[in-house]
């Protein structure tokens, strides 16, 4: 019934259609009705006629073809240890030898008689490679080729040769789980662990930190050796990894939530994986983990698998170094390298907020104060330090400001370009000019990104760091012995730390307290510095209705600016900041539609790392300030994606 069903099933369709037609024709007209019976009849025995010639056809085609691989071809093909078949161009089976029938007929293993039901394939899939795979209920793998035939009539046939690949299948199966990889384990705070215990303290904290990081390792039946106090290597099979990777490296909480007589210890890990197909390839790539897990904060782990990052904890603020070592290096560096350029460039991200524009200002003022051409370059139409901007102009300095346009005619091979506030090249004021530059020197505190600005001759990192300008405030210190930071600058820079503390609330440790202080032995103005912040009272109710449109999802406040203004980015970032101030709101996310993008907005206090939320997006930022954008789509669907997102989140962690 199946088969007739199959083969008449437009006459058995047609025919009840055409006859109901007729009989509301016969009420209206016989002579009609009856002429659209019989030809209702010539039709359906016309159809059914044709499909009979076709069926008898078809089936003398496969006759004769059968009968011609019954002679000495089908002799020879029965005969091979593996298994055969042939079929016609319609995917019906001809002929298949024991071995084939052995695979998929006995036992009842299948009663279909097309090829592309037996394997599990489309009628002509294999036409387009050279062959293909076929995995048989048992779970054997078979590598299929196919030939094309003709017989003396025309009639196209084909017949498949599998050949049985299950053992090397397995085989690379197990060279695959037993690839090693290379896993370089750090401490990311053992000063502070030696500052804040005393030294027979120590020995057993990190004693302590050692034998969890080898109970862990033999867990999961990987070799652990110690490196130095703090370091450590791990080889662990692909299995094994993978079986890490399940259990979510809670390694990372073993050592979070480590105490010593009673007291939080604060010990937090960075672990770098490399995954590549030889040993030494995959040291490198976990040195490269590494520098990409400490660059983002600590507490986390980076896998790196050819140009891919996987990402795994990141729940920790990135923790304060208080050796200002480093920041002294990076002075003597930076000053040699505008000493021996022609000029110097000074780009931020992207819609210049406070530190942007005040980190700039400040490197503007060390290259000054080493004589050398100098400028800064902005959109002042959509930077969002306008006040400051006007400040600056205000003060004699507009001829400092000069466009994106403009800049791209200034810079030569050997302009110095400086970055700062970001390390991404997307997010930089003209990516253009970027490529142009002869040299490359970053500053920024942001959390690392996969695809940061990679041929900087000076890459200065701090995730620690509180902002840009608390960086760029250490390296005016160390740039000359006499103090070089002016009153105008030194309320830029500021700004730029008040702004990215939220007034010294986050991101605020020793070193950013001393940065201020510094700044305010410079004449740094507070009463001025407030007044950047100011808003007029339109942006003020525009603020205010996004803050009221908000609604809480899992301790999340979301909201969505629907509203046409030009400081609508400034208006979704103070609202971002002023849903914080609610009770229960552990990070705000504003969302709004500009210029056919639609923007994500976002802020928490620490508890949540919303850079982790935004990277899902292809944005990022900093553990408590991020954003993103997506080309396109409906704001709604977007909602939808980030609660998603945050529920991904609150089970990950």
């Amino acid at each position: 019934m199946k088969g007739i069903w199959q083969k008449y099933m437009f006459a058995f369709i047609a025919t009840p259609i055409a006859l109901a037609f007729s009989v509301v024709t016969w009420f209206y007209n016989k002579p009609l009705a009856l002429f659209e019976l019989l030809m209702l009849v010539a039709v359906c025995f016309a159809y059914v006629l044709h499909t009979y010639v076709e069926d008898v056809n078809i089936v003398s085609r496969i006759k004769k073809i059968a009968r011609e691989l019954d002679t000495e071809t089908g002799s020879i093909l029965d005969s091979v240890p593996f298994p055969c078949v042939s079929f016609d161009a319609y995917g019906e089976i001809i002929w298949f030898n024991k071995e084939f029938s052995a695979c998929f007929f006995e036992g009842g293993k299948s009663a279909a008689n097309n090829i592309t039901h037996i394997l599990g394939v489309e009628n002509g899939d294999w036409l387009e490679a050279e062959d293909f795979t076929v995995r048989t209920e048992d779970g054997r793998q078979y590598v299929c080729y196919y030939s094309k035939s003709e017989d003396k009539d025309g009639n196209i046939f084909y017949i498949i040769y599998m050949i049985d690949d299950t053992e090397n299948v397995d085989i690379k199966e197990k060279y695959r789980a037993s690839r090693p990889s290379i896993i370089l384990v750090n401490v990311d705070n053992p000063d502070d662990i030696r500052q804040n215990f005393k030294e027979g303290e120590c020995g057993a904290i990190f004693g302590r930190i050692e034998e969890i990081i080898i109970k862990w390792a033999d867990k999961f039946n990987s070799v652990c050796r110690r490196l130095s106090t703090g370091k450590f290597l791990v080889i662990a099979e692909e299995k094994n990894l993978e079986a890490m990777i399940e259990d979510k490296f809670r390694l990372l909480e073993y050592v979070r939530n480590l105490s010593y007589a009673d007291k939080k210890i604060n010990a937090t890990l960075s672990i770098g994986i490399g995954k590549e197909d030889e040993l030494i390839d995959s040291n490198e790539a976990a040195k490269a983990a590494m520098d990409m897990a400490q660059g983002r904060g600590g507490d986390q782990v980076a896998i790196k698998n050819g140009t891919d990052y996987t990402f795994f904890g990141g729940v920790s603020a990135g923790a304060e170094r208080s050796n200002k070592v480093r920041a002294r290096i990076v002075a003597t560096s930076f000053k040699e390298l505008i000493l021996n350029c022609e000029n110097v460039m000074i780009m931020g991200h992207r819609y210049a907020d406070l530190d942007a524009f005040g980190s700039a200002m400040g490197v503007l003022k060390i290259v000054r104060h080493l004589k050398k051409p100098v400028n800064i370059v902005v959109d002042k139409q959509t930077a969002l330090a306008k006040p400051l901007i006007k400040k600056f102009e205000e003060a004699g300095n507009e001829n400092f400001i000069v466009s994106v346009d403009k800049a791209g005619y200034m810079v030569t091979e050997n302009t110095l370009l400086v970055i700062v506030d970001t390390h991404k090249p997307d997010f930089t004021e003209s990516p253009v000019l970027l490529e142009k530059a002869g040299r490359v020197v970053v500053i920024d505190h942001h959390r690392k990104s996969v695809n940061h600005i990679e041929n900087a001759v000076l890459f200065f990192h701090a995730s620690y760091a509180s902002s840009a300008s608390e960086m760029v405030t250490e390296i005016a210190q160390y740039i000359d012995d006499v103090p070089i930071i002016d009153s105008l600058t030194a309320e830029a820079l500021l700004s730029g730390i008040v702004l990215d503390t939220r007034n010294f609330i986050l991101r605020t440790g020793v070193r950013t307290f001393q940065a201020a202080a510094y700044l305010r032995s410079r004449a740094a103005d507070t009463v001025e510095v407030k007044k950047l912040f100011s808003n007029d009272m339109e942006l003020f109710k525009h603020r205010n209705m996004v803050v009221d449109s908000a609604f809480n999802y899992k301790g999340c406040a979301i909201s969505v600016a629907d509203m046409i203004t030009e400081d609508i980015r400034l208006i979704t970032s103070q609202a971002a900041d002023e849903l914080l101030n609610i009770d229960g709101v552990k990070a705000s996310f504003v969302l709004f539609e500009l210029d056919g993008m639609i923007n994500i907005s976002t802020r928490s206090f620490g508890e949540m790392n919303v850079q982790v939320v935004m990277e899902k997006f292809g944005g990022g930022g900093h553990h408590t300030m991020a954003a993103a954008q997506i080309d396109g789509g409906d704001i709604d669907d977007v909602v939808d994606m980030l609660k998603e997102e945050i529920d991904k989140y609150f089970d990950e962690t």
